[in-house]
């Protein structure tokens, strides 16, 4: 038994050292490519895993967002393209705001292609005794400036993704009140100047909207007036043209001293207005009811001596009320007032002369002041008024004469209206 396991051992050693070969067995070098064992060797039932029919989800069918196509948000967009003519498809809006005999406010927008008046919205959220408008904001949207009968100075913006005001709401945490009607300059920041009133305060104070907020008012030390004051911007700087305490009219510029307007007296409110030019035009009822007309050229130092607007003999301006005034749709400077008749007139100045007044009422009475703005679409200028024999708020335009004026709301209105325009 001992002789025959050795003889095995012997022979296993013998045949594996014949075969070693370093070439050909070193795992380093080794080839391990498929070896053909030829037809002695049936692999034919090995499992071929290049094969395997195991069928695999299609991800193709699988629904997927495209995400390169945004989602339709049509409905939840607004138009927020230019408000006027510079868009080349617009014949320009008109603006009014006023007060009804409720005290709730009144605003409504004339369309000069359909040459009608929207429907009037009526806010009567607060009791309101006086209304300012301008437009405001890169899209030239309407901004009302309202005086309560609480004295505190209210606004509403107009939201044009709503096409309607938002709800008036405080100026400035309901600290700006005022005795007065104030003063509104539209623009892409617009500015407000208005009278103060606690304890008899008769300084002017001027607050800015920069189309979210107003800022703290800022009280004019030097400006001191009783009376309604008229705020106008020349160039960057805006000034507050006041009738002072001492009856002397004042050009108070805003964050600096006051220039007399020499030879200037009144004892009712002026009208001011920027030219094309940045002249500034002056109009004041003088002592004698007359109106008067002062002028201060862009960097002058001071203004022209006052001159009657309609020399005696040759016209009649007088009114017992502060007039209005505007620029034409060319840029002359147009005042519209009440006329101790209980109509309105308007003059324009052409050059250095102002033309003889025309009635723009057509016949109609009024006791409160119009408001005149700058014509829209093939108008000269825009008036509004109210009539004596029912309140209503009526509207003309100019050509060459006042046209019949139309209703703009069968709404009763009790105070002055206030007008705007986008040309």
């Amino acid at each position: 038994m001992k002789r025959r396991i050795l003889a095995f051992a012997i022979l296993f050693a013998s045949g594996c050292a014949a075969d070693f070969e370093p070439g050909s067995n070193d795992l380093a070098v080794k080839d391990f490519s498929p070896t053909d064992h030829g037809p002695a060797d049936d692999l034919s039932q090995t499992t071929d895993l290049g094969v395997v029919d195991q069928a695999s989800p299609d991800l193709r069918i699988v629904a997927i967002p495209d995400l390169l196509v945004p989602p339709d948000l049509t409905t939840l967009m607004c138009d927020l393209g230019p408000a006027s003519g510079s868009d080349g498809g617009s014949a320009g809006k008109l603006y009014v705001a006023a007060v009804s005999g409720g005290k709730a406010l009144v605003t409504s927008e004339y369309d000069p292609v359909l040459g009608t008046w929207s429907a009037s919205a009526i806010d009567g959220s607060q009791q309101v005794n006086d209304v300012v408008i301008a437009t405001s904001g890169p899209r030239n949207q309407p901004l009302v400036v309202a005086r309560l009968a609480s004295s505190v100075l209210y606004a509403a913006a107009f939201q044009p993704c709503l096409a309607a005001y938002a709800q008036l709401a405080p100026v400035y945490q309901q600290l700006d009140t005022s005795t007065n009607r104030p003063s509104l300059i539209g623009g892409l920041t617009p500015d407000l100047i208005f009278k103060g009133s606690n304890n008899g305060d008769q300084h002017l104070y001027h607050t800015q909207f920069d189309g979210a907020a107003w800022s703290a008012a800022a009280q004019q030390a030097t400006f001191l007036t009783t009376l309604d004051p008229a705020a106008v911007r020349v160039n960057a700087a805006v000034h507050a043209i006041h009738t002072g305490t001492d009856s002397q009219l004042y050009d108070g510029l805003v964050g600096g001293a006051a220039v007399t307007i020499t030879g200037a007296t009144s004892s009712l409110s002026p009208a001011a207005v920027t030219g094309l030019d940045s002249t500034l035009h002056v109009v004041f009822v003088g002592t004698n009811t007359n109106l008067y007309y002062a002028s201060r050229a862009s960097g002058a130092g001071a203004y022209s001596a006052p001159a009657i607007v309609c020399v005696s003999g040759t016209c009649l301006a007088t009114t017992d009320k502060t007039p209005s005034l505007a620029l034409t749709a060319t840029g002359a400077p147009i005042v519209a007032f009440h006329g101790t008749d209980n109509h309105i007139y308007t003059s324009a100045l052409a050059g250095a002369v102002w033309s003889s007044p025309i009635e723009a009422t057509g016949g109609e009475l009024t006791t409160l002041p119009p408001a005149i703005a700058s014509g829209v679409g093939a108008a000269a200028a825009e008036l509004v008024y109210v009539r004596t024999t029912d309140g209503y708020l009526r509207h003309t335009r100019l050509s060459t004469t006042w046209a019949t004026a139309i209703t703009v709301s069968p709404t009763a209105v009790s105070a002055a209206p206030a007008l705007a325009s986008v040309p």
